[in-house]
């Protein structure tokens, strides 16, 4: 049974039941396809399946830096 609003949603626009991971055999994670960080909208989710990190490790085409290098910029240092 879900229990997120936002995996309810999108239950809805997409008219079918949220997936089941395969490898694990329980639902797939919500994933934003848009970073929140970056004005992802919280309530939009797709379903992700496999691990976590690897979504993360692609090079945006732009910069060529990856999501953790972009995030660990955001983070203050020390010195701040």
């Amino acid at each position: 049974m879900l229990t997120t609003k936002t995996q309810r949603r999108w239950e809805q626009r997409n008219g079918e039941p949220w997936p089941i991971d395969p490898v694990t055999g329980k639902f797939a994670r919500a994933s934003h396809p848009r970073p929140l960080a970056d004005g992802g909208d919280p309530m939009f989710v797709e379903p992700a399946f496999g691990d976590p990190n690897t979504e993360h490790m692609i090079p945006d085409p732009v910069t060529g830096e990856t999501d953790q290098q972009r995030f660990g910029k955001r983070r203050k240092t020390t010195n701040e």
